[in-house]
């Protein structure tokens, strides 16, 4: 096992991993490198599973049920969406609040800037249809928590949670750690950042370690914090699809990502997980309760699956065959044409075997070959996965994608869904367009990827959009899982810009770049033609190719500007010399 481990370090340039195994409450497997016990890593949305915790504790105590309309507790918000739903990601918010989030500093206003939004805008679709992943549903629920209890969340987490079960390395900061304490990541562009703050803690705010993460899961085989009957709904399916499908690939439980893993169901035991990630950062926790064991690991690192690695390393400790994992059967069709999901969008046609193409840029770019047989096309590769197997299926007059494939045993997930041509077009100009607002201290200023997107008349980007009027366009996928989080409606503002969620965006042009005075809190983009800037500290400046990908910010780099476009935010009254 610790091979495995130190290749996948030296592999992916860890900066820093903790990777414990735990069996009856005691530890019986134990790796650091470059790290310690002592070391906390930002677990991400591993923090989802305290927060489920945190939510059923109060149930136990008789102050909500997890049937009740968040609108009892938090008037204005949507009367349709239940707790429930919040822990187990069906609510239909459409939970692209990053603005923000990820800072480098405290920034508290979040939460409540957040709720406010939601009290103004649709839910993406009807609460309680399907379980898609939503962020902001937990930082919801973490705002529920302090509300019912009269305590900080931050308190909370250590009273009833930490202290109890001796969880001395778990916090979630509300100011500066001492240096030492934490384990710092180095950024894409070289430089390392300083400490993290998650300010939607619900979400992924909570810094912990391997050990204090294992004694968590450790609590729920024991029943130290929730009763049986409380570990045994968490702990149990609350997926919910609207696609008449049997998949594997994601279960939702509350707080978790996965309740009965395929690959150690292979191996006839449950297990279920959780995994969680920010700018720099990946966990993962697995809790087999039969055997009462668990494995947690954390690690600092912009790179590499580190969920992967968990299953592996606990499957090497346990050392069990497996048995060849069966799916039931379901109609397939063939349906070419255009399909998407919240990250890309495809089109398959067929020219001796199935071609799939990727849209990039206003055109598609072939990607893979798949062969023909039956009516379901196979291939080693494709989508990022080996031993693909691609069919198409249709229920109420929707065509999907069903992708299985093997990562370590067979995974089946519902990957896309068909796009029809658009009807109406929405009065926005072709072309790059750029997020011109942004909260300074951001930790990475291409949230979510889409700093800069490239925008047409087909709407496939930044995921697929449907234009229902001339200025309005909403998420038009609509996937249980993963593959169409993190989507909202665009509002056109006028024919160059356009908003999204928190997020407002212009047209790039090749505006002249000349000496200012900063008025705003806008980012200010310009043509860049190898001009002399001068700024000071209050000034973050962004550099941007031709192609509007994010290559230099001044925050995140020790090297000199480079890009063919600038921006430039900053504290009011800076001053902009350019020469």
């Amino acid at each position: 096992m610790e091979k495995l481990i130190q290749e996948y370090c030296e592999k992916y340039q860890v900066d820093g991993l903790s990777l414990s195994i735990m069996k009856e409450g005691k530890v019986v497997f134990d790796f650091h490198y470059h790290s310690s016990n002592q070391i906390r890593y930002t677990i991400g949305s591993v923090s989802k599973t305290f927060i489920a915790i945190g939510i059923l504790q109060l149930v136990e105590e008789g102050k909500c049920s997890l049937d009740d309309s968040v609108s009892l507790y938090i008037p204005g918000f949507y009367k349709e969406v239940t707790i429930g739903m919040l822990l187990n990601h069906s609510s239909g918010l459409d939970c692209v609040n990053f603005k923000g989030k990820y800072t480098n500093h405290p920034y508290p206003q979040y939460v409540d800037l957040m709720i406010e939004r939601y009290k103004h805008v649709p839910l993406k679709s009807r609460a309680g249809k399907y379980s898609v992943y939503t962020n902001d549903g937990f930082v919801i629920a973490q705002r529920l928590i302090e509300l019912l209890s009269g305590l900080s969340f931050h308190d909370y987490l250590i009273e009833k949670i930490c202290k109890p079960l001796g969880m001395m390395e778990t916090t979630c900061p509300n100011e500066k750690m001492e240096e030492g304490t934490y384990k710092r990541v180095t950024t894409v562009f070289g430089k390392q950042y300083p400490q993290e703050y998650v300010n939607g803690i619900g979400s992924g705010g909570i810094y912990s370690t391997a050990y204090d993460l294992n004694l968590l899961m450790h609590s729920l085989a024991a029943h130290t914090l929730l009763s049986k009957e409380s570990v045994d709904l968490m702990t149990s399916s609350h997926h919910v699809s609207h696609i008449h499908v049997d998949t594997n690939a994601g279960n939702y439980g509350l707080g978790l990502d996965h309740v009965e893993m395929p690959y150690f169901k292979a191996m006839g035991l449950k297990a279920y997980t959780k995994g969680g990630a920010t700018y720099g950062y990946l966990s993962n926790v697995i809790n087999i309760p039969e055997l009462d064991l668990n494995l947690a690991v954390v690690s600092a690192s912009n790179k590499g699956n580190i969920g992967l690695l968990a299953r592996e390393v606990l499957g090497q400790y346990l050392n069990l065959p497996m048995k060849k994992i069966t799916l039931k059967p379901f109609t397939r069709t063939i349906n070419l044409g255009i399909y998407g999901n919240g990250n890309s969008v495809y089109n398959l046609y067929m020219n001796d075997g199935l071609v799939i193409e990727e849209y990039k840029e206003g055109k598609f770019i072939p990607k893979w070959k798949l062969a023909l047989e039956g009516n379901r096309f196979k291939g080693e590769e494709a989508f990022g996965f080996k031993d693909v197997e691609l069919a198409m299926y249709e229920q109420n007059g929707y065509s999907y994608l069903i992708l299985d494939y093997k990562m370590q045993v067979h995974q089946r997930s519902i990957f896309a869904q068909k796009l029809e041509e658009q009807d109406i077009f929405i009065d926005l100009k072709p072309g790059y367009y750029v997020r011109n607002n942004e909260y300074i201290d951001q930790r990475n200023m291409n949230t979510q990827g889409q700093l800069c997107i490239y925008i047409d008349s087909n709407l496939y980007m930044p995921y697929p959009l449907k234009a229902i009027t001339q200025t309005t366009a909403i998420p038009y996928v609509e996937l249980p899982g993963s593959y169409a989080r993190e989507m909202t409606t665009l509002e056109v503002n006028d024919p160059t810009h356009f908003t999204l969620g928190f997020y407002q965006y212009e047209r790039l042009e090749d505006n002249k770049l000349t000496s200012y005075m900063i008025k705003d809190d806008k980012i200010h983009w310009f043509k860049y033609n190898n001009e002399k800037v001068e700024v000071g500290d209050q000034v973050r400046i962004i550099g941007l190719d031709s192609k509007g990908n994010y290559i230099y910010d001044s925050y995140l780099s020790s090297d000199s500007f480079k890009g063919d476009y600038i921006g430039i935010l900053g504290v009011e009254n800076e001053e902009v010399k350019v020469s």
